[in-house]
């Protein structure tokens, strides 16, 4: 479509009413709408997402983490990393980072073979690999596992 001789894209949504889990639920009845893409794969691979280089730290999990999370500012306090200087992401968009400046890359349970892809296209950089957020929290030896990896990195 053509407004003022400059394309529009127009991203259609649906409302998303079909209620799939508890959380959906939840949200339902507090009246909070929830909005799913119509069309989710028109969006896959055009996106050149340009990472700013006050990014540091590039935190990658199977849905984007939030990142004041008690355990995420602790890493990022004891990295001097302030939240503005940390990026949350799903794995899914990790195929249209466009990164020109080295960083760490921090994986919570994403698998080996998908980090490998990551680490090739970015091979200058700094990997750290742990379980699950919820996991890791909860481990002694998976925290342990994280500072070592945090020390080698600095």
């Amino acid at each position: 479509m053509q407004e003022s001789g400059r394309s529009t894209l127009f991203i259609m949504l649906k409302n998303y009413s079909q209620i799939l889990s508890r959380r959906d639920k939840m949200l339902q009845q507090m009246g909070i709408t929830q909005w799913e893409l119509v069309r989710p794969d028109s969006l896959r691979g055009i996106v050149n997402m340009p990472i700013a280089e006050n990014i540091r730290l590039i935190i990658i999990a199977e849905t984007a983490l939030d990142k004041n999370n008690q355990f995420i500012q602790d890493v990022l306090s004891t990295l001097r990393i302030a939240t503005q200087d940390c990026l949350s992401l799903s794995f899914d968009f990790t195929n249209n980072l466009n990164l020109r400046h080295r960083t760490i890359f921090w994986f919570l349970g994403i698998e080996e073979i998908q980090i490998a892809t990551i680490q090739k296209a970015f091979s200058e950089n700094i990997f750290w690999k742990t379980p699950d957020l919820e996991e890791l929290q909860k481990s002694v030896t998976a925290k342990k596992l994280l500072w070592q990896q945090m020390q080698q990195g600095e």
